[in-house]
């Protein structure tokens, strides 16, 4: 039997994110905050979330845990992923992850994840999975640099409905969450990795070195592993590399 996804539609927010963070008490656990429009929508590295009012998909996934460790949190992370690579396989997309997790269809980003995690003493009490899909935007002028959507995709003369799409994709979300196949998501992440076992140009962020290297994977903890000309393996945390 399917389960029965609770939709919280709004019109207007400052963002879904803050919306569940704001209510987390009243929020059952696998809840979902939706917005038509949002003012403040927060991407990853502090970057504000652009889309057009009605155009998108832009929402958020309430997760409480009883016994999660902290240290596996990274696998909410692809999780969430893999289930939005499902949602846009069933359209016959060839979808990559871009660690940590973007969404890219070729070099083009369809959708972002932002986390946020409650970690209290040493356990994860709950996490928002904050989410925006571009569903039928198919212009942003410099908004963002290298977008796509699913209409760009996949056009069809009547676009898509933000309120028919959404129980699809929290759906292929959902059953991610649910799964307790940990080797198989962890594998499945990886055979999605953007760049996976391609020689590409990056930037330690930490440094300014800008270095020919190859990504091969990721750690335990979601760090990545990038592969150097002199054939070291090194690993980068969330804002220490820029793909180039």
């Amino acid at each position: 039997m399917k389960r029965k996804i609770f939709i919280k539609w709004f019109d207007i927010l400052d963002s879904t994110n803050n919306e569940a963070l704001r209510g987390i008490k009243d929020y059952d656990n696998m809840s979902v905050i939706a917005a038509r429009c949002q003012t403040a929508g927060k991407g990853q590295r502090g970057n504000r979330w652009y889309s057009e009012k009605g155009q998108n998909l832009m929402f958020s996934i309430v997760l409480k845990f009883s016994d999660f460790p902290a240290r596996e949190q990274f696998l909410i992370s692809q999780k969430a992923s893999l289930g939005i690579k499902d949602y846009l396989e069933n359209y016959g997309l060839d979808v990559k992850i871009k660690w940590p997790n973007d969404i890219y269809i070729a070099d083009r980003k369809i959708c972002g994840i932002l986390i946020e995690n409650a970690i209290r003493a040493g356990s994860l009490a709950y996490s928002i999975v904050g989410i925006g899909l571009n569903l039928n935007q198919t212009e942003w002028g410099d908004t963002a640099p290298n977008p796509t959507s699913l209409m760009k995709e996949r056009p069809q003369a009547s676009g898509y409905s933000p309120d028919e799409e959404l129980p699809k994709l929290t759906g292929c979300i959902f059953s991610r969450i649910e799964s307790d196949d940990t080797a198989g998501i962890k594998a499945g992440y990886h055979g999605a990795m953007y760049r996976l076992g391609e020689r590409h140009l990056y930037e330690n962020r930490l440094t300014g070195e800008r270095f020919s290297g190859t990504i091969t994977g990721v750690t335990e903890k979601g760090t990545l592993l990038v592969k150097n000309g002199e054939g070291a393996i090194n690993e980068f945390a969330f804002k220490e590399i820029s793909y180039l």
